[in-house]
């Protein structure tokens, strides 16, 4: 799921924006640009972002459904 990936990479920001590839760099800044407006004239730029709070809530409901640990991998009981 991109949500996924764009929450994790802006997670580590810092850590991976240096080790990217060009390619996704690109990936990362088209998922949450939606739009660069340049107005010449006025010398200005700006940019509309994706509104990524549906898929940040999808991936909540998803967690929040998901088992604490893998199928096959159940938690040892503690004494």
């Amino acid at each position: 799921m991109e949500a996924s990936w764009v929450a994790d990479a802006l997670a580590h920001f810092d850590d991976v924006w240096d080790v990217f590839t060009v390619e996704n760099q690109a990936r990362l800044v088209g998922a949450v640009v939606k739009r660069v407006v340049v107005d010449d004239v006025a010398g200005k730029v700006s940019a509309e972002l994706v509104d990524l709070t549906e898929d940040v809530e999808d991936l909540l409901d998803e967690a929040a459904q998901a088992p604490d640990v893998a199928p096959g991998r159940e938690k040892e009981a503690r004494p």
